[in-house]
């Protein structure tokens, strides 16, 4: 799915590593690691050294992605015995190397065949292939962005290049405590949730039942997002779902209408921490910025009010379901 070709690995010098060292007499050892993809989530190299009395003494060193393939040396003392091991983050651990320290210098080399998506913030195009901002006038000529794919160490999903709905509308549904969404009442509770399609589905299905993904125009006893219905404050009687109906609307590429939910209030908290390399691809390959402006989530506080964040300073609470704010959908990748 990811097309990472020419991109390589550095597993970061062990500066202050040196081991066991009583003499000169050391084997350098020389510690790379690669993989058909070109990168690893995670990467991680451990040294186990057993010193003269049995003892062993075990050493780490992360791995950090880059252009060029980088390598950790470290020193044993000769005659020391050895392993070397490499993890990587919801990988297959290669078999650890074991050897006993008897010349100047030995490469230990491990090869992943990897699975796991490269963590960061990309631009995805259409055909599937993952690319930087950076590199998105380059490796991504000729091809159409679909969306902006964030992926951390527990988390990846997709994000909606423009805003879902033009304008600002309404959660909806003020009164009505939701089936099936948790009330989150405290922030540290509210970040944790990140089951958008979940709270999705279960908005649509509790405020707007009979709704089969029709147009959100006026007229309709289903959802509707227009200035007559429900594009002002004030009022507790907004019909149907326009937030999470708008985001089920949205569309991008190959990414269908119906394939796309209303973030999580995690998802939208994690997209802020993340805004300026989000913002950053968004503007690469023409999409919208994550502007100043508040924007709704699909977690729900009480009956009558629901969380939602604002991209300037982060600012995050819950208000009145009749709000009308913005609403950037996300989908699963």
């Amino acid at each position: 799915m990811t097309d990472f070709s020419g991109r390589t690995l550095r597993v970061r010098e062990l500066h202050n590593d040196v081991l066991n060292l009583i003499d000169n007499k050391v084997e350098k050892v020389i510690i790379k690691a690669s993989s058909k993809e070109g990168f690893i989530n995670g990467l991680y190299a451990t040294v186990n050294v057993v010193d003269e009395n049995g003892n062993t003494r075990s050493y780490q060193t992360p791995l950090i992605l880059d252009s060029s393939q980088g390598i950790a040396y470290c020193y044993v003392k000769y005659g020391l015995s050895y392993d070397v091991e490499v993890q990587a983050y919801g990988e297959t651990v290669p078999p650890s190397q074991h050897f006993v320290s008897d010349r100047s210098a030995r490469d230990v080399e491990f090869y992943y065949n990897c699975t796991m998506s490269p963590l960061g913030t990309w631009i995805e195009a259409t055909d599937g292939s993952l690319i930087s901002s950076d590199n998105w006038k380059t490796e991504g000529a000729g091809k159409t962005a679909q969306s902006v794919v964030l992926i951390t160490a527990d988390h990846q999903f997709r994000i909606g290049l423009q805003n879902a709905y033009s304008s600002t509308c309404a959660w909806g549904g003020y009164g009505t405590d939701v089936t099936g969404i948790a009330n989150r009442t405290a922030w540290t509770s509210a970040i944790t949730d990140f089951n958008a399609k979940e709270n999705t589905d279960a908005i649509i299905a509790a405020l707007n039942p009979n709704w089969k993904g029709e147009a959100l125009t006026d007229g309709k006893t289903s959802g509707h997002i227009d200035a007559s219905t429900v594009v002002y404050t004030g009022s507790s009687t907004t019909k149907g779902a326009p937030a999470a109906e708008a985001c089920r609307l949205y569309s991008s590429g190959n990414i269908a209408a119906g394939k796309w939910d209303l973030p999580a209030f995690g998802q939208i908290y994690l997209m802020y921490l993340n805004k300026a390399a989000i913002n950053a691809c968004l503007t690469a390959c023409g999409g919208a910025q994550l502007t100043a402006d508040y924007n709704w989530s699909s977690t729900e506080y009480t009956s009558t009010n629901a969380w939602y964040l604002n991209f300037a300073a982060g600012n995050q609470y819950f208000n009145s379901k009749y709000t009308t704010y913005y609403v950037r959908a996300v989908s699963a990748f």
